[in-house]
């Protein structure tokens, strides 16, 4: 017989203060997470021997009000930093607002902001905030891409000072109506790209709008904007490559009143150079929210696609070149099932990492995890997919992956133990997909626990974001940080 180690956090016990941060871990707004006394519970269970337990070595949680509080994003700082960012109380109360901490190795915190300080139009009169996605450039300052709830919505970037969390510069943009800045990455000089969704006039209603900001002051360098013929579309997910071409994937509407992904290619100097749609078997098909460029200027894009019966949905991962031209697809399906990718990186050798969840069609079935390796020519290598390895009733489901050394990775979600509630659950995999280690956190009771985006500091530390629900009646959620031994 195995031990199952799950990592408890007190009940009762305040840890460093109630200044804290945090929230549920969700990376898709649009289309679609801490305490000093820790209690460790251990009951026999059935576990596979390979899977030798890793807890974590310190948490932080966040949860100051009866609200919901998220973590949205995570990465690397500097000196073995970590920054992470969300929102704070966006369910309950005036507003909500975009908030940011940074942390050092070992889970404490160097500074918050719960507020954005001088961004009047954000703050009372019921205001809202909210920070949906985090980029860190080379000097170590925080960019976060949100939402703002100035006029009818706003494409909100907010650069924050790494040393103390002051705000160096913000942007509110706003076309003609609702904005929502969906994802953020920086170049080696500091400049931001941000690409989401705004609503524009009448010719051009919803679209895909990307811009690139200044590193000193946010001016914009450039932007773009892509609506389809039908005036709906928006983006998901942005990446740059080396000489600072801009990859952007999103939707569109369809004349069928579908959906259809769309890839983008935006040179250095912000014009289009292409543009693709990929339509599947039926209407509705729609990327998630990754993209990934490699060394050698390929793009690939992962997303959902109705199959030919428009029962259930497939993973599908599609490959193209640097002018735009579809090497190759390939879609991991199953029967009964939506196969839903929700995160994807290289491993150490080049290889395309997928992971995600296999949700049963029939709710009384049990939805089980998606893992896939995929070379870069197409090759499936293996795809891995299971339930709880603690309960066979029990449901897996991946949320996050990242890339770990000699072929290996980490994979983040959330699991259910028993069948009274849901825990997180971290694993470093093998290259060959078997499982290195697990780390099961949660409450021992029915809530509903989890854990998503990761950052990877080298050998020093594995953060990675969570949630706890709360025992208040109205299942409000705490923000969670935890910090792991790779």
């Amino acid at each position: 017989m195995g031990t199952l180690a799950v990592y408890t956090p007190g009940r009762a016990v305040v840890a460093r203060g109630r200044a804290h941060l945090g929230g549920a871990m969700n990376r898709s707004p649009h289309l679609a997470l801490a305490v000093a006394v820790l209690v460790l519970l251990s009951a026999a269970v059935s576990l596979p021997a390979e899977a030798a337990v890793r807890l974590p070595v310190w948490d932080d949680r966040y949860g100051p009000t009866l609200r919901q509080d998220e973590w949205n994003d995570i990465a690397r700082g500097p000196g073995h930093t970590v920054f992470v960012a969300g929102t704070m109380g966006f369910t309950q109360g005036t507003g909500s607002e975009m908030t940011l901490a940074k942390l050092d190795a070992a889970g404490t915190r160097v500074w918050a902001t719960p507020t954005i300080p001088g961004v009047k139009t954000w703050l009372g009169f019921g205001a809202s905030t909210r920070g949906h996605a985090l980029a860190v450039d080379r000097d170590g300052n925080a960019i976060v891409a949100g939402f703002s709830s100035w006029s009818s919505g706003g494409f909100a970037v907010v650069k924050f000072s790494g040393a103390d969390g002051h705000v160096i510069w913000w942007q509110d943009v706003q076309l003609a109506g609702f904005a929502s800045a969906e994802d953020v990455v920086v170049d080696r000089s500091g400049n931001a790209y941000v690409s989401g969704i705004a609503l524009g006039d009448a010719g051009v209603g919803a679209a895909m709008y990307t811009v690139k900001l200044a590193a000193t002051d946010g001016a914009t360098k450039w932007q773009n904007l892509y609506s389809s013929p039908q005036l709906a579309a928006g983006s998901a997910a942005i990446a740059i490559d080396a000489k600072r071409n801009t990859y952007v994937t999103g939707y569109t509407l369809t004349l069928a009143k579908g959906t259809d992904w769309v890839t983008r290619k935006i040179s250095a100097a912000g014009t289009s150079v292409w543009t693709r749609r990929w339509d599947g078997a039926k209407k509705d098909d729609s990327p998630d929210h990754v993209v990934v460029t490699s060394k050698g200027g390929a793009i690939y894009v992962c997303g959902l696609s109705e199959t030919a019966n428009a029962t259930t949905r497939d993973a599908v991962l599609v490959r193209y070149s640097a002018s735009g031209r579809r090497v190759w697809q390939r879609r991991f399906a199953k029967a009964n099932t939506d196969s839903i990718p929700r995160g994807m990186c290289f491993d150490s050798r080049g290889a395309v990492l997928i992971c995600g969840e296999r949700l049963a069609v029939d709710p009384a079935k049990t939805d089980a995890s998606l893992l896939v390796k995929v070379t870069t020519s197409g090759k499936t290598v293996w795809l891995r997919s299971s339930t709880s390895p603690y309960n066979p009733a029990g449901d897996l489901q991946y949320a996050d992956i990242v890339r770990g050394p000699s072929g290996s990775m980490y994979v983040s979600g959330q699991v259910e133990p028993s069948n009274t509630g849901s825990s997180a659950i971290v694993e470093r995999r093998r290259a060959d997909g078997s499982v290195a280690r697990r780390s099961v956190y949660g409450w021992p009771d029915p809530d509903e626990n989890g854990a998503g985006s990761m950052a990877l500091d080298g050998t020093t530390s594995l953060y990675v974001a969570g949630w706890l629900q709360t025992t208040d009646p109205n299942g409000f959620i705490d923000a969670l940080l935890m910090g792991y031994k790779p």
